[in-house]
């Protein structure tokens, strides 16, 4: 089985191109993620989390976020998301006691709550600003991440802007929610991996439930990963074990309402006031959900990428155990999250699906390579 270089090693000229095409597409996610952010209503949740850490409650809370969004964004932008024929969103702008239920939800992401609050106070500019900078920075860096991938696994650099595109790396460095963020590690475990930094691979892996806790399935998968690699045991052992940790204490530290009322309060029926939050007992409400999920995930144009994956870890022919680790990780960590959270949107799985179209861009490369190779000359 093939598990070689596809391309030789490439000369100073090309390696400066390289570099040099990198460091504009991080340039241009940077900007993009700073300068041109998509507002989208996680920005008020964002917000009212740092300013809670700050102290702020009740009216006073309510008050100095909405003001602090509508200087950010402006009149016209904030007046889509305060926009009052939604039921949650007019709710919750004239409720201080609703948002500071919903700061809760927001809370959690204490990797991304904690930089934008010291962003914020170091620049002297407001969470909305510094939550924006935040994102460009984490997007920039998850560019060079993906960057050192390509050149790990011997895919040409010329893709990169292309599986960018694809992956949504861009996309997701313009949001508010910390999912660049969380991609970023993601793609650093693997990159550690990759060069067999194994516990560099566990400590990004270990760091990912700060971003988002429901990234602590990608530290289980990594953490396996380094066993099937290694003879290494406790070590992986012990980055799983904290993570679990990490993840209790944020749950408990930052009064998470649970996995339960977060389900139904995303994909059941979105309440105001989350501490009252309905939750089902009728097993056909969650069957539904799970149904509504997985059509939805069906009609994604990255959806196919799932079964290439299964297929490219059985008739792979330039597959080494690298590659299958890192398809194995991702391909799994897509099902579980999908299993305990049907909702399939792209901003979540950035970090699979770039890791998963370069190994398919990577196979299909060697295969063209082969039937070049073939061909007879006249």
């Amino acid at each position: 089985m093939f598990r070689g270089k596809l391309s030789p090693m490439p000369s100073v000229h090309q390696r400066f191109a390289e570099w040099a095409l990198a460091c504009l597409l991080a340039l241009f996610v940077l900007w993009s993620g700073a300068k041109r952010p998509d507002h989208d209503w996680d920005v008020i949740g964002y917000v009212a989390a740092a300013l809670h850490a700050d102290g702020l409650r009740g009216v006073d809370l309510h008050r100095h976020t909405y003001d602090s969004v509508r200087h950010d964004v402006g009149e016209r932008q904030f007046a889509r998301l305060v926009d009052p024929s939604d039921p949650y969103r007019a709710a919750v702008y004239a409720s201080p006691a609703a948002l500071e239920q919903n700061v809760h939800f927001y809370a959690i992401r204490v990797l991304h709550v904690s930089a934008m609050r010291v962003i914020s106070k170091l620049a002297g500019c407001s969470p909305s600003r510094a939550l924006a900078w935040l994102n460009g920075v984490a997007g920039a860096l998850a560019v060079f991440a993906c960057f050192g991938l390509l050149r790990a696994f011997s895919v040409p650099v010329w893709l990169l802007p292309v599986l960018l595109w694809w992956a949504g790396v861009r996309d997701v460095a313009k949001l508010s929610t910390p999912d660049v963020l969380a991609c970023w590690l993601a793609l650093s475990s693997m990159l550690a991996l990759a060069h067999q930094r194994w516990r560099l691979a566990l400590v990004c892996a270990s760091l990912l439930p700060l971003a988002r806790t429901d990234a602590v399935l990608w530290s289980l998968m990594v953490a396996m990963a380094v066993v099937w690699m290694t003879s290494m045991r406790w070590q992986p052992l012990l980055a799983a074990v904290l993570s679990l940790m990490v993840c209790a204490a944020i749950n408990h530290l930052c009064q998470n309402p649970g996995h339960l009322v977060i389900f139904n309060f995303t994909l059941i029926q979105k309440h105001p006031w989350p501490a009252s939050q309905p939750v089902a007992t009728d097993w056909h409400v969650y069957a539904a959900a799970y149904a509504r999920g997985v059509m939805h995930a069906i009609g994604q144009p990255d959806f196919l990428l799932w079964p290439l994956a299964v297929l490219l870890l059985f008739a792979g022919r330039c597959m080494g155990r690298l590659h299958h680790a890192v398809v194995l990780v991702s391909l799994c960590y897509v099902l579980l999250h999908m299993l305990l959270f049907p909702l399939y949107l792209q901003r979540f799985f950035v970090a699979p699906i770039f890791l998963v179209s370069t190994l398919l861009f990577r196979e299909a490369w060697f295969w063209l390579k082969l039937g070049t190779s073939r061909v007879p000359t006249q």
